[in-house]
């Protein structure tokens, strides 16, 4: 199976927001997670842009009801919730602990979550099927009269304790809208429910005890609306809420997800950029939709890049030449097939090591295929737009590396100082009713700092 890269997003994995993050999954584990310049993509990889989303773990939803959220809503896990008050309910539970149920949405069922409110429950009654079904009711929440014999030995079979308790609270200074959110307190070692700041004070800090989890209610509790909305008006509220939805509730069952880490599983929910759930995977494979808008495949990024001029892809291959010559290289990158590198004028990222120190730059490669070599030239089609300036200086690289064909000179400038000395020297070079504009290399090299002439073969043949 080829990895897939999400590109062009914000990650939160969740307690940590990175900004133009990447994540990088193969199979059904994420195998990178980290900013996009940092991390090197395997030649066969697949691309999914988010045009500016995000991305969270998959919520884990330990108090699921039959009408509850499903994997549309962001939940990759489940635990079902049994109301179990009578004689019959308890034979209802004995039959559901031996028969999994059906996956629901693409969701993983991951178990029961027994509620036990039976009047008079009887410890001899309870114990075998504690033991019968220890594989299968991962937690019990029980009415304050049950048997402490009964709480002692669902703790004996590994069955996780719970205390529910609900709470809501507005969100953002108008208070207009309500975000709705419930939760459940496992054990006896957390200090109560998580509970939200009054209007006027949301995103100030709030404490919430590390056993702490939310789960769904009937007030759209868990739900990508209310969460989203806490991501716009109450950003420290809602990375409480993000950990305490999708990492704690992990934690607590053992389960390798509910973080966007290497080695754990891809349970991961993609979110647009106005906060609506846009995908859902589930152990790397999309269970909603099946395969996302923006899904590009390593073969159309060649397509992409076989798109350019001859000349540009012959420019391309004799920086990449001259870089892997260089001492200090340890890694050329190409990345002019990955949408998300090209709408910012990226096409190789460049990894050196210098005195123990490594280095990743990027690179934006531009030809010259006409005039000689003393001559930097470009074209503009829509001067009145531009006012003049070269689409180079719209690049988001460190460095620009003119290359002359059919000759073998390179000018490399540092992007940043070149867009510098272009604002002070415009009234001279640029010329805003012309379509055609010209500056002298010798005018660069000796404006811009670290700007170096390289004559390739000779180079190469070092």
């Amino acid at each position: 199976m080829r990895p897939l890269a999400l590109v062009n997003c914000t990650v939160y994995t969740p307690r940590q927001c990175l900004e133009e993050g990447l994540v990088l999954i193969q199979g059904r584990v994420v195998r990178a997670v980290g900013s996009s310049p940092t991390i090197a993509l395997p030649p066969d990889t697949l691309l999914l842009d988010l045009e500016e989303g995000y991305v969270t773990p998959g919520f884990i939803d330990l108090a699921r009801r039959p009408s509850g959220p499903t994997a549309e809503a962001g939940v990759t896990g489940y635990l079902t919730w049994l109301d179990v008050c009578t004689a019959a309910d308890r034979e209802r539970l004995r039959k559901i602990a031996a028969v999994k149920p059906r996956v629901l949405g693409g969701a993983r069922y991951l178990g029961l979550h027994v509620h036990l409110a039976e009047e008079g429950a009887q410890v001899q009654e309870w114990l075998p099927l504690l033991r019968q079904g220890r594989h299968v009711i991962r937690m019990l929440s029980a009415e304050p009269a049950t048997p402490a014999q009964i709480l002692e030995a669902a703790r004996a079979e590994g069955i996780r304790l719970a205390e529910r308790g609900e709470m809501s609270g507005r969100v953002g200074e108008s208070g207009r809208r309500q975000a709705h959110l419930e939760g459940l307190t496992t054990d006896d070692r957390g200090s109560g429910p998580i509970r939200l700041l009054p209007a006027g004070r949301a995103g100030a800090a709030v404490e919430v005890p590390s056993s702490c989890c939310l789960v769904s209610g009937v007030d759209a509790s868990l739900s990508p609306q209310a969460l989203a909305e806490l991501r716009r008006e109450a950003p420290d509220v809602f990375v409480t809420c993000l950990v305490a939805a999708t990492e704690t509730p992990a934690k607590l069952l053992g389960l390798p997800c509910g973080r966007i880490a290497a080695g754990m599983d891809a349970d991961l929910v993609g979110w647009t950029r106005w906060g609506r759930v846009a995908w859902v995977m589930v152990g790397g494979r999309f269970v909603v939709p099946a395969n996302p808008p923006g899904h590009v495949g390593a073969s159309a990024a060649r397509s992409a890049a076989g798109a350019r001029p001859t000349a540009w892809r012959m420019a391309v291959a004799r920086v990449v030449a001259f870089l892997m010559r260089r001492p200090e290289t340890v890694e050329v990158q190409y990345l002019a097939g990955d949408p998300a590198y090209g709408r910012q004028g990226i096409d190789l990222r460049w990894r050196i090591r210098r005195e123990e120190k490594e280095e990743r730059l990027t690179i934006a490669v531009d030809v010259m295929e006409h005039g000689d070599e003393e001559t930097l030239i470009w074209h503009d089609r829509f001067p009145q737009l531009s006012g003049g300036k070269p689409d180079f200086l719209r690049s988001k690289a460190h460095w620009l590396f003119v290359v002359w064909l059919p000759g073998d000179q390179m000018v490399c400038l540092p992007l940043s100082a070149l867009a510098v000395w272009f604002r002070n020297e415009e009234r001279e070079f640029l010329r805003k009713d012309k379509e055609q504009h010209c500056i002298p290399v010798a005018a660069l090299l000796e404006g811009i700092p670290r700007a170096r002439r390289i004559r390739l073969r000779a180079a190469m043949a070092l």
